[in-house]
């Protein structure tokens, strides 16, 4: 069984499958700040965000919170953000993330240090979102260089997930019985912090998408 659960041991959530349907780094602002935002809120730190590079896997919106659902919070970096994360209330561990372009089918996980049990696949790609300096990309490959094909390191969007994306979403799954989109609707509306303007930061991935697709 796939388990991920917050570092003060209040929230486990247990995934129906433990495939992981995708896994990539994410280079992307919106994640970085989001993390570091919970960071500084008292929340664990995450391997990578020193140098903007999550560890990132997908698994079936499906799962169980075996303890603390009224302990699991949601927020949006912004008014109008795309990606709704949930959280601890105790400790602001980030458990997972919702998004529009998961169709409902699937949910993403960044807390690589609070996951056990799940069927891992090497990183498909790493993707910068033309969010990093060439001084942080240089960086980046200093401290944690892709070890994976050249092809799959994107400057942009992840292509190779996006050419993926409708695979992924074949093999996903919406739980009758629990679900983000049950679990947003029993933790309430999701907060929206107003003590840090950086959150809204460039084009996020939706964004992006769509100013590729003119």
């Amino acid at each position: 069984m796939a388990s991920v659960e917050c570092s003060c041991g209040a929230v486990k959530i247990n995934f129906t499958s433990p495939k992981v349907l995708w896994r990539l780094d994410c280079c992307c602002y919106n994640c970085t700040k989001a993390l570091n935002y919970v960071k500084n809120k008292g929340g664990p730190d995450v391997a990578g965000l020193d140098l903007q590079c999550i560890d990132s896997v997908w698994f079936q919106n499906d799962f169980t919170v075996e303890k603390g659902e009224d302990k699991i919070g949601a927020w949006l970096c912004y008014e109008g953000a795309d990606t709704t994360r949930f959280y601890c209330k105790n400790c602001w561990t980030c458990l997972l993330a919702d998004h529009p372009a998961y169709g409902g089918v699937v949910c993403a996980s960044q807390a690589m240090a609070n996951l056990s049990g799940a069927e891992l696949m090497d990183k498909q790609g790493r993707h910068y979102m033309r969010d990093l300096s060439d001084d942080q990309a240089t960086a980046l490959e200093k401290g944690m260089p892709w070890k994976g094909d050249s092809a799959n390191l994107y400057q942009g969007v992840s292509q190779n997930f996006l050419d993926k994306l409708p695979d992924v979403l074949a093999a996903g799954k919406k739980g009758e019985k629990m679900n983000c989109q049950i679990l947003l609707e029993k933790c309430g509306p999701a907060l929206i912090p107003t003590d840090d303007p950086t959150l809204r930061g460039p084009p996020s991935f939706m964004e992006q998408v769509a100013a590729e697709k003119k």
